[in-house]
């Protein structure tokens, strides 16, 4: 599979890019129609493998990330990314409890990720939208 991406081809126009990871093809559906509606270029990817592969071929400008995948877990991915030197904002989303998002968060902080927050799910647009909108925004 090496060389597909789910990238968009033919836009030379530099935009930000988010990449999601979850593994529900509906929620990731929601999540790239509300970060395109605010201005991201963006690529899905159901599992770790796939997002690896997308994270190598165009380093993105924010992640949002499933805790629970099947191929694996969210904190595994924390760890990748700082192995990569991700520079990214990391929203971090799951159906764990709050204080499981809260503890990842506070771990991609402690390994020197750019984490930017946590949404439950289900979650709402709204709460998406608005977290998608501050990422890269905050001094602008």
């Amino acid at each position: 599979m090496a060389g597909n991406s789910n990238w968009p081809v033919g836009n030379r126009v530099k935009q930000r890019r988010l990449l999601v990871v979850d593994d529900e093809r509906e929620i990731g559906a929601l999540i790239k129609r509300v970060g395109e509606g605010v201005g991201y270029e963006v690529a899905l990817a159901q599992n770790s493998d796939d997002f690896q592969q997308e994270f190598e071929l165009a380093e993105p400008d924010a992640i949002v990330l499933d805790l629970a995948i099947p191929d694996g877990d969210g904190i595994e991915l924390l760890r990748y990314l700082t192995e990569k030197g991700c520079e990214a904002e990391i929203l971090l989303i799951s159906g764990f409890d709050q204080r499981v998002l809260n503890t990842a968060f506070r771990l991609g902080t402690q390994l020197g990720l750019k984490m930017s927050g946590t949404i439950e799910k289900p979650m709402r647009v709204v709460d998406l939208r608005a977290a998608l909108a501050r990422i890269g925004n905050d001094g602008e």
